[in-house]
């Protein structure tokens, strides 16, 4: 768990970072710290209203296919596929 000042020094770096890297201008830059800083850490537990008020908020983005960094959000399978994956 960060408190305000760890957050804050996190939130500051990044946005260093993230201006060098890519040639940003600081709203963007800013944008791209916060977001990082404020995403749900992997191997969080939650519940089934945050995991369906996450869905909602994605789906209301301008481009909800990919993150901030341009990866993959979403990744569409075919059945034959999901059956693979499940196969003993």
């Amino acid at each position: 768990n960060f408190n305000e000042t760890q957050l804050f020094e996190h939130l500051i770096e990044g946005f260093k970072n993230s201006q060098q890297d890519l040639k940003l201008d600081k709203r963007d830059a800013l944008a791209r710290s916060m977001a990082r800083n404020s995403a749900i850490k992997s191997g969080t537990v939650l519940g089934q209203e945050e995991m369906n008020t996450l869905i909602e908020q994605l789906f209301a983005c301008k481009t909800p296919n990919f993150s901030i960094s341009g990866r993959p959000v979403i990744q569409t399978i075919g059945l034959l596929e999901l059956d693979k994956k499940f196969e003993r």
